[in-house]
């Protein structure tokens, strides 16, 4: 079917995320926005905006404008109430996002709902309406929601009492009478009321149709997904049941042909599409704000609790210098440190405060006060070493350096001088007598095979077990390496260099570890962290003149094809369409996907990206898929 201009769009549907209830899914529903010619589409799940990022992408990618909604659950009382009484007074009211602001406040409704008001369903009242109604758009909603409600009960005197309320709480042309066409012979009823109100208080009128499917041919199947979610069974008499086939995605045909005697309730909905326009920014950082209950933001918790290096800007420290004193902004005793000026904090700031204040939240709130790590000399390890100071003060922290046989003399040396720097206690633990120790032990049975990655775990598991010994004997917490970069392609030793509590930069990509590093020398005004650790070829340093680049392709190759790989949900094929190179993109993908059964075994860590390995990110751990792309 070509596509032909329209004089309706669809306001009211529910797609695979309205769970157990919607079965509209997001690629068949804009595949037919498409052949009906719409420009636009809403998203109203019940209750909840999880699934808005999925709709806002792929409409876009479709090029159909999306319009963020919500079909929220509004309490009869207040949200305090949790009752019989309110369980079965609850109402529906379909929220539309006219604007960024509209999204916001639609964005703090849902939230609420699900956190303070849940009783049964995610509920919010009319106070909160009447407190986040700015940029929004408001439909009667359904048969369930308040005004349909007392018109099928016979009371036009409350049905007119709720429609000025809800006038009033949106403002004038900001809330609709919604008429549906789905053969419930109770909504006739319905939508004569809502005309004679229309009439009366000059209330607009919208036609909907309520799309719970996306063909009328689906209405069974949709059957059959209410009876998961209510644990019945298609013989089951007594099961909830919708008494109708008509919730689908109608042509615009089929609704402005019945609803042609309803002025302007077709026309309504191309308006009310024009209005609204939100847009997501995908090239800033949004981080979660910290320690709720203050209600601070992030910039003035880091100004206020988040301790900061103590010294002249412009001061360069030399080498053998006493340490830099790390102490808390908001102390008496600290002097000369300049004013908060700058309201709002620039993109690593944000990124180093929201690790900071992670590592800070989740260390104490474990009942920990210090904690130890493996200090190499690498990059990684000194961004770790940098943030713990700042987060618990370098009394608490404890490094802890374990050169091998393969350590080169730079990385014991830089790792000293940090911690000098940093003023945190370090200790040196030599692996070699463990290492060669388990060299001994393995000979008979490694005997006429060449060494291989084994021998290299071994050094990185000896190290995991050394760590976690002294964790164990002083009661400190194990803070553990890996940036996002090596646990999207497994770079990291399972039981080794993974073994821990905590791993404050496994969402950091591994060019953002080198840019937060020179950050904190530039912030610092000084070289505390030692400029060769930053200028020297990554090495795990497990075997001769070993080399990252030796496994991997350089970061700068790397880290901006796993970005669009883990965060954009681009596939190997797309990154081979846009010039990549196919046998490097088809191995990394590989490694990404084969990677999970690591992650799944790793520690915990902030998120800090738009999509982190875990909850956001999953794979199957077995699968006998290897196309690779």
């Amino acid at each position: 079917m070509t596509q032909t201009s329209t004089n309706f769009v669809h306001l009211h549907v529910h797609t695979q995320y309205s769970l157990l209830d919607g079965a509209i899914r997001l690629e068949d529903l804009f595949k037919k926005v498409k052949a009906f010619g719409m420009p636009a589409v809403a998203i109203t799940d019940h209750g909840t905006m999880f699934g808005a990022l999925d709709f806002y992408q792929q409409a876009t990618s479709a090029g159909i404008k999306p319009i963020i909604g919500c079909e929220c659950y509004v309490a009869p009382r207040t949200l305090a109430d949790k009752t019989p009484l309110d369980r079965d007074g609850t109402r529906h009211m379909v929220l539309l996002a006219e604007n960024q602001q509209g999204y916001r406040n639609l964005c703090k409704l849902a939230t609420v709902g699900q956190m303070e008001g849940y009783y049964y369903k995610p509920r919010i009242d009319k106070a909160l309406l009447a407190a986040h109604a700015e940029g929004l758009i408001a439909l009667s909603a359904c048969l369930k929601g308040d005004v349909p409600q007392y018109i099928l009960a016979n009371q036009m005197d409350k049905a007119e009492e709720a429609a000025r309320n809800y006038q009033q709480i949106f403002g004038e042309g900001n809330y609709f009478l919604e008429l549906q066409n789905n053969g419930i012979p109770a909504q006739e009823k319905v939508n004569q009321g809502l005309v004679e109100l229309s009439s009366k208080l000059g209330i607009p009128l919208v036609a909907t149709n309520d799309c719970h499917y996306l063909n009328q041919q689906d209405a069974k199947a949709h059957e059959i997904l209410l009876c998961v979610q209510t644990q019945k069974t298609m013989a089951d008499a007594d099961r909830f049941v919708f008494d109708s086939n008509q919730l689908y995605f109608k042509s615009p045909e089929e609704m402005t042909g019945y609803f042609a005697d309803y002025p302007g309730a077709t026309d309504n909905t191309v308006a009310i599409a024009d209005r609204c326009y939100i847009e997501f920014d995908f090239k800033t950082y949004h981080f979660p704000q910290f320690d709720p209950e203050s209600k601070k933001s992030a910039d003035e918790l880091f100004d206020e609790q988040v301790q900061i290096a103590d010294f002249a800007v412009g001061e360069v420290r030399p080498t053998g210098a006493e340490p830099v004193m790390v102490t808390s902004r908001s102390s008496s005793s600290v002097t000369g440190l300049p004013p908060v000026i700058e309201p709002t904090l620039a993109p690593l700031d944000e990124l180093w405060a929201a690790l900071v204040l992670a590592t800070r939240d989740y260390v104490h709130n474990n009942g920990f006060t210090d904690i130890c790590f493996g200090l190499s000399g690498g990059v990684d390890s000194t961004l770790i070493a940098a943030i713990a100071a700042e987060a618990l003060g370098p009394d608490h922290v404890h490094a802890l350096l374990m050169p091998s046989r393969y350590s080169s003399d730079h990385s014991v040396t830089d790792a000293e001088q940090l911690s000098i720097n940093l003023g945190i206690d370090y200790r040196t633990i030599a692996i070699e007598p463990a290492h060669a120790a388990m060299l001994e032990m393995l000979a008979p049975s490694f005997e006429g095979l060449e060494p291989d990655v084994t021998e290299e775990n071994i050094q990185s598991r000896i190290r995991g077990v050394t760590w976690m010994a002294i964790s164990n004997k002083f009661g400190w917490l194990v803070l553990v390496g890996g940036n996002k970069s090596e646990m999207a392609v497994g770079y990291a030793t399972l039981y080794g260099d993974t073994a821990g509590a905590y791993a404050p930069i496994k969402d950091v990509w591994k060019l953002q570890v080198y840019e937060l590093c020179e950050w904190y020398n530039a912030r610092a005004g000084a070289e505390i962290i030692p400029t060769n650790i930053m200028t020297k070829a990554p090495s795990a340093e497990l075997r001769p003149d070993q080399r990252d680049d030796q496994s991997l392709p350089p970061y700068e190759v790397l880290d901006p094809m796993l970005v669009e790989l883990v965060e954009n949900d681009k596939t190997a094929f797309d990154l081979i369409e846009a010039g990549g190179d196919e046998a490097i993109v088809k191995r990394i993908a590989r490694l990404v996907d084969l990677a999970e059964f690591k992650r799944r075994q790793s520690p915990p860590g902030p998120r800090v990206t738009r999509k982190a390995f875990g909850r956001d990110r999953r794979m199957p751990i077995t699968n006998r898929y290897r196309g690779g792309a």
